[in-house]
């Protein structure tokens, strides 16, 4: 399993749409029609990936038209994401800090995450047994056989505790109110909506709305859930993922936590190729002002480039002299600089990965790049050789200078 996602809560969450183009004429613009698919449609998942279960989204239910208060104080800032049982839950334990997961499926208890947590309060402590109070009142509307509208009103209060916080990638993640999907289910199970149930002369709950209704119908958020229970088949299902967004299909599978692991790859890949662009800047900064002090220390130390041709040395040797003496400043240089780029990266990446939670945002491949063993290390003693000898060895080959006879009379 990745590890970015390994560190977001609700990771298993798939959210499954149809989306259908539709043009209108010659009109250079299309839209997109996006409804709830079929449970057929997404059959091909059981054959692939066993602990995948699909459901519906009540998201326009819970919370749907809400209020939430903590300490008669309205909160307007939490995310409301649903897990689907507080027993699978169980597998992202090492991310909790606070409290304890639930033994039972129950709406009365839900976990918040750590960024959510220090709205309310900064003793976490005991935030934890201390309740949200939420009430809903969500309107209901749907067609009979008759195209008759008939209405009637989800109503429900509840005081939630606390049961625990967790602390997840903070990365691109909002303040999160997380719930069990099963307890969920059970209350609209046993809810039942007397307006609609006296039209058709029989008991309907709020959960057989949502297989009475169409699929384009605004309650069903126009998706399915698909929860995937086992962290093995998260990368799965994320390659599933990727094929259906790539091969144009209608059928697209989401996932926020897919989203926020492609950004933060993204965005490691891009800090990464920032690295090497300002080492490779600062590499040809160097062996220019090398160059230079190079360059002037030759011209202006003619009277012992004198003396040393007068006893024999050619000029390829004076130049050999200052050709090394620049290599071996770089190549000493480059390799302290490797040596304090790992000491550095390690202090950085303790950084960000307690105030954001960026596990390895930066890693420099020493031992390996490109597949092959320390190339980086070779390509940059490679590089720093030839910039060296076109900054150093070349001017000072095609310097002239003066005869010998004139820099002993200058002398």
């Amino acid at each position: 399993m990745d590890m970015t996602q390994e560190r977001i809560v609700d990771s298993t969450l798939f959210k499954a749409t149809k989306k259908e183009r539709i043009s209108s004429g010659d009109a250079p613009l299309s839209l997109i029609k996006v409804t709830r698919p079929k449970r057929d449609d997404l059959s091909f998942l059981s054959g692939i990936v066993s602990s995948a279960i699909v459901t519906d989204d009540f998201t326009k239910v819970f919370p749907g038209n809400h209020d939430l208060f903590f300490h008669d104080k309205r909160i307007d800032d939490p995310v409301f994401s649903t897990v689907y049982s507080y027993l699978h839950l169980r597998q992202k334990s090492e991310l909790l800090i606070e409290g304890m997961i639930p033994n039972q499926e129950t709406m009365e208890e839900v976990l918040i995450n750590k960024t959510f947590a220090t709205i309310l309060s900064t003793d976490f402590h005991n935030l934890v047994g201390q309740k949200l109070t939420i009430y809903i009142k969500t309107k209901i509307t749907i067609d009979d056989e008759y195209n008759s509208v008939i209405e009637d009103v989800f109503l429900w209060q509840k005081e939630m505790m606390i049961s625990g916080i967790f602390e997840e990638l903070s990365f691109l993640n909002t303040p999160k109110i997380f719930y069990s999907h099963v307890a969920f289910e059970e209350l609209l199970e046993n809810y039942y909506l007397e307006d609609i149930s006296d039209h058709f002369n029989r008991d309907i709950s709020c959960l057989d709305i949502f297989r009475i209704i169409a699929d384009n119908h605004y309650l069903t958020n126009y998706d399915l859930n698909v929860f995937v229970l086992s962290k093995d088949d998260l990368p799965v299902v994320s390659e599933i993922s990727k094929k259906l967004e790539s091969s144009g299909s209608n059928l697209a599978l989401e996932s926020s936590s897919l989203l926020i692991k492609n950004t933060y790859q993204e965005l490691t890949k891009a800090a990464f190729y920032s690295m090497l662009v300002f080492l490779v800047i600062a590499l040809v900064g160097t062996c220019s002002i090398m160059a230079i002090g190079a360059y002037s220390n030759y011209v202006s130390k003619k009277k012992e480039s004198a003396i040393l041709t007068s006893i024999g040395a050619r000029k390829n040797d004076i130049l050999d002299i200052f050709l090394y003496k620049s290599l071996f400043i770089i190549f000493a240089a480059i390799i302290a600089a490797f040596a304090f780029a790992i000491f550095a990266q390690k202090i950085a990446n303790e950084y960000f990965y307690k105030h954001f939670m960026f596990k390895n945002l930066i890693d420099i491949p020493l031992a390996a790049f490109m597949g092959r063993p320390f190339f980086l290390i070779f390509i940059v003693l490679s590089f720093g050789y030839v910039i060296t000898l076109v900054f150093t060895y070349l001017p000072l080959r095609l310097y002239k200078g003066l005869s010998l006879a004139d820099e002993l009379r200058e002398n």
